[in-house]
C-alpha cells in the first residue's frame, strides 16, 4: 500500500518568498533525518537516469533557486501568479522511494500552497512512528490543514475543502491549524471529538492507531461512522 502526507497552507500577502522557502526546505528536511532511503535525493526530471545520475544538492540556497526556475503558470494573466513547483524522489526502487511534490509561492486566493508526500509502506525507514514524522512537518510548514491517508481513499473521500470551509472527510492521521478549529466553532470541535472519545491535542488528531485498510470491513466501518458523526455535529462539511 501507498499513503499520501498532503499539507496545505494558505497563502500569506505579506509573507516574503524566502520565509515561505525556508518553511518549506525545513519541512522536507525532517525527511533526511529519517535516513537516505527517506531523504528527496534527486530532482525529477524528464530523464528519471539523469536525475539519479545528479543528486540534488540539499541546501536552501540551491532548493531556492531551483523552485524560482520551475514557475507554474508563466504567461497566464488570468490566474495571476500561482506558484512553483518541483518534484523529489528518494531512489530508483519505484517500490521503496519516496516522492515529494512541491507548490508554494502562490499568490491568488483561490489556490493554496501544497506539499505532498507518497510513502510506501515497503520503506520501514519511513513507516516507523509516521505520526511524529507528521507532527514534526507541520511545525515547519504551518499549514492550514493536513492528513496522512491510505491512497486509494483519496480516490473515494477526497479532502477538498467546501464552500463551507470545513474538511470533507477525518481522515487516518490529520491536523487541523487554529484558524480551521474557530471557523468550525472551538466548542463544537471539542465536543464533537470528546463524544467519540477522540483525543484532540494541539490541532492533531487520529481516528485510529493503525493506518485504515480499505480492504479492511472492521477498519472502513469504523472510519465511516466516525465521518458520519462528525457530520451531525457541523464539524465536517458536505
Amino acid at each position: 500500500m501507498k499513503y499520501h502526507m498532503i499539507l496545505w497552507r494558505n497563502p500569506i500577502p505579506e509573507e516574503s518568498f524566502d520565509s515561505l522557502c525556508s518553511d518549506t526546505f525545513q519541512m522536507l528536511s525532517v525527511f533526511t533525518e529519517l535516513g537516505r532511503n527517506s531523504s528527496p535525493n534527486c530532482l525529477a526530471s524528464n530523464s528519471k537516469s539523469d536525475a539519479l545520475a545528479h543528486e540534488f544538492e540539499w541546501t536552501l540556497e540551491h532548493f531556492k533557486k531551483t523552485l524560482l526556475s520551475n514557475p507554474v503558470n508563466a504567461g497566464n494573466t488570468k490566474l495571476g501568479n500561482i506558484g512553483y513547483s518541483i518534484s523529489f524522489f528518494s531512489s530508483s526502487d519505484e517500490n521503496e522511494s519516496l516522492c515529494f511534490h512541491i507548490l508554494i509561492g502562490n499568490q491568488n486566493p483561490l489556490f493554496l500552497d501544497t506539499v505532498v508526500v507518497e510513502i510506501p509502506d515497503s520503506n520501514a525507514e519511513a513507516m516507523n512512528d509516521l505520526f511524529q514524522t507528521f507532527q514534526k512537518c507541520v511545525k515547519c510548514f504551518h499549514p492550514y490543514w493536513g492528513c496522512v491517508t491510505e491512497t486509494k481513499l483519496i480516490v473515494s473521500y477526497m479532502p477538498h475543502m467546501p464552500t463551507v470551509n470545513r474538511p470533507a472527510s477525518a481522515l487516518w492521521l490529520n491536523y487541523w491549524s487554529d484558524e480551521l478549529v474557530q471557523h468550525i466553532g472551538s466548542d463544537i470541535v471539542k465536543s464533537a471529538f470528546g463524544a467519540l472519545g477522540i483525543q484532540f491535542s494541539q490541532g492533531f488528531f487520529q481516528i485510529q492507531d493503525s493506518p485504515i485498510s480499505p480492504s479492511s470491513e472492521d477498519d472502513m466501518l469504523r472510519f465511516k461512522n466516525i465521518n458520519s458523526q462528525l457530520r451531525k455535529y457541523g464539524v465536517l462539511g458536505v
